[in-house]
């Protein structure tokens, strides 16, 4: 976490001992984290940093595929008992993924339904990817204020597919739209000045192939002049443009 007289702004979940030990099955053993100690962990840290001087907390189930419903029971009771934390999860991002949801979540239709049913999706949630969301899930993600940190150099790199940018930037249901690299899913770790460019190259030519919709002429709504104002668009689609 930053030191509390710094003058970074930062959104931080909990590392416990392993930097992605947020998940309770589908992996081995010294990877998982029960729900119980998942929760106690969370509140220990959200209870001692979020909103300590510049620091921010955000709920991380690391994606719903790698939690049972009990998991996701301890993330929506965060998120309820501390409600301006924030989010951050993966949703969507290949077929495979989405089928897994559907058989360990039987009683919800969708993806993002496991999220509603647990109390997560909202104004202060972030899902990475979203490649496979369809219509209808774009649009609760948009009515709920919700945003997507898409990451195209990840999906390219990995073949997930290509974010719908044009459906998600559809005039009437819009959704809150960030970029990111998915740390080591891409094919660099951290972003870079000039591949923040070249993530703004790639939506520039997605949106440009894909924002085609019925009653309304293409248009680009990125340009790489707005590579600039990245870090305004960001905190402004994650909800931090008060807070940076």
């Amino acid at each position: 976490m930053a030191d509390a007289s710094c003058a970074i702004r930062g959104t931080f979940f909990d590392f416990i001992d392993d930097p992605w030990k947020h998940i309770d099955r589908f992996a081995p053993a010294d990877a998982l984290i029960t729900p119980d100690e998942f929760y106690r962990e969370s509140r220990r840290l959200i209870e001692r940093y979020h909103l300590k001087g510049r620091n921010l907390y955000a709920i991380t189930p690391r994606f719903a595929v790698g939690c049972t419903g009990e998991m996701m029971d301890r993330c929506g009771q965060l998120k309820q008992e501390h409600n301006d934390c924030w989010v951050n999860t993966h949703i969507s991002e290949n077929p495979s993924e989405i089928r897994t949801a559907h058989n360990y979540f039987p009683g919800c239709d969708d993806y993002t339904q496991v999220h509603q049913k647990h109390g997560l999706l909202g104004p202060k949630f972030t899902a990475g990817h979203g490649v496979w969301l369809s219509n209808d899930e774009l649009r609760r993600f948009s009515r709920a204020g919700a945003a997507i940190a898409f990451c195209p150099l990840s999906n390219l790199f990995l073949g997930s597919g290509l974010f719908r940018l044009g459906r998600a930037t559809d005039p009437e249901y819009p959704v809150r739209i960030t970029v990111g690299c998915d740390m080591g899913g891409g094919n660099a770790f951290t972003p870079t000045p000039g591949q923040a460019v070249s993530f703004w190259l790639v939506a520039l030519l997605i949106l440009a192939s894909t924002s085609t919709l019925p009653g309304r002429t293409s248009r680009t709504r990125f340009s790489v002049h707005s590579c600039g104002r990245s870090t305004a668009t960001f905190s402004r689609r994650a909800r931090l443009a008060n807070r940076v």
